[in-house]
């Protein structure tokens, strides 16, 4: 899989064809749904290992900084804790699998109780809700909207340890 969501979800990622079978193949065997994601290229496959390389060059050549708040990355599920590990990661997740529903359970038992959403739609928020039912996700679509959100809540971003 290219995303590891909840059991009855899986995404996958490969070339048109490839993938088409695979769509095929899962109806004739029962499956309720399976259709395209409207995606540029096969993310999160080794189909993307030229790319992450590409990106790694570029990469090399930015002062990337420590976060400034909790990182964690969604293909280690460990904090980031500096630019360059930032550069490396950014590079490998092109071709690494999400890791969706360990993501999500990580971050709870870290105590994180609320998730935004930024972006068109809410399909993020609706996964969320499947995993754990006891965090709190919120949508907004607009960086504007978000940006409100925060100032209402007068909460700074959670400093690493």
């Amino acid at each position: 899989p290219a995303i590891y969501n909840p059991p009855r979800q899986t995404v996958i990622s490969g070339c048109g064809q490839a993938v088409g079978q695979a769509i095929e193949h899962a109806l004739a065997q029962g499956a309720l749904d399976a259709y395209r994601l409207p995606a540029a290229a096969a993310y999160h496959s080794e189909h993307m290992r030229p790319a992450a390389s590409a990106f790694c060059s570029v990469l090399a050549h930015l002062e990337l900084t420590k976060p400034r708040t909790l990182l964690i990355s969604y293909s280690t599920l460990e904090a980031v804790r500096d630019g360059h590990e930032l550069a490396r990661l950014f590079a490998a997740q092109l071709c690494s699998p999400v890791r969706w529903v360990e993501l999500i359970g990580c971050l709870y038992a870290m105590g994180i109780r609320r998730a935004v959403e930024v972006g068109p739609g809410q399909l993020l928020c609706r996964s969320v809700r499947w995993i754990e039912r006891n965090l709190q996700a919120r949508s907004m679509s607009a960086a504007a909207e978000l940006i409100a959100f925060l100032d209402s809540e007068n909460r700074e971003a959670r400093p690493l340890q």
